[in-house]
């Protein structure tokens, strides 16, 4: 089996996992498309933190479901099947 192709999977984890971290922690504003580009007078009518942590979670979701999509992957390549599916 060619392991090579988990790297970037591991990478993409990484990536994820502390960019949700910087933006629960209510920082990182500039990360989230949209809002960095906004002009200041419409960002004063947001929550800045709160939009940070509404926006780690969403990254956080997506880190749970990338770190599940590798084993799928290694485990279809040895020989394993889930139950009813063809």
């Amino acid at each position: 089996m060619n392991w090579s192709i988990f790297i970037p999977f591991g990478a993409v984890i990484a990536l994820l996992a502390v960019m949700a971290i910087f933006l629960l922690n209510g920082k990182g504003a500039f990360l989230i498309a949209g809002y960095n580009t906004m002009p200041s007078a419409k960002k004063a009518r947001y929550d800045e933190k709160a939009l940070c942590r509404c926006t780690g979670w969403l990254l956080l979701g997506l880190w749970s479901v990338s770190c599940r999509s590798p084993w799928a992957c290694i485990l279809a390549c040895a020989g394993w099947h889930m139950p009813g599916w063809r």
